[in-house]
């Protein structure tokens, strides 16, 4: 049985809280369009981060430069094509290799990140050509 929408958010939230240290963070996501992809997304909201949405029909070229540009902590990606995108010090976390670490987290929301008014990052970037 897969885990609900939330749960699997929430496992996920837990996971990226435990890979990237702190919050306000650019959290790139380059996943195919699925209840994974969503849950990712969610995630990295519930985590206090930014989302950075990467297209899959990007060339390499245009990913690397997205990734420069916003300066991203980490990366969310569903196979081993990001890996060699990812600079060092971009952790990467793959949901295909990942999972069981992953399932692994608490399905519970993660704690709330307090956020001041002066200090709270934007929910997403988007790159346009």
């Amino acid at each position: 049985m897969v885990d609900p929408l939330p749960s699997c958010a929430n496992r996920l939230a837990h996971h990226l809280q435990a890979t990237v240290s702190g919050s306000g963070k650019r959290i790139a996501l380059l996943a195919d369009r699925s209840l994974d992809m969503l849950a990712s997304l969610l995630a990295i909201m519930k985590a206090g981060h930014t989302y950075v949405p990467l297209d899959c029909a990007h060339p390499e070229p245009r990913l690397r430069q997205t990734l420069e540009a916003a300066q991203v902590a980490a990366i969310f990606c569903d196979n081993e094509r990001m890996e060699a995108l990812a600079s060092a010090g971009t952790a990467v976390i793959r949901l295909d290799r990942d999972a069981k670490a992953i399932a692994a987290r608490a399905a519970t929301a993660p704690q709330a990140v307090d956020f001041d008014a002066v200090s709270t990052p934007p929910a997403y970037i988007i790159f346009t050509s």
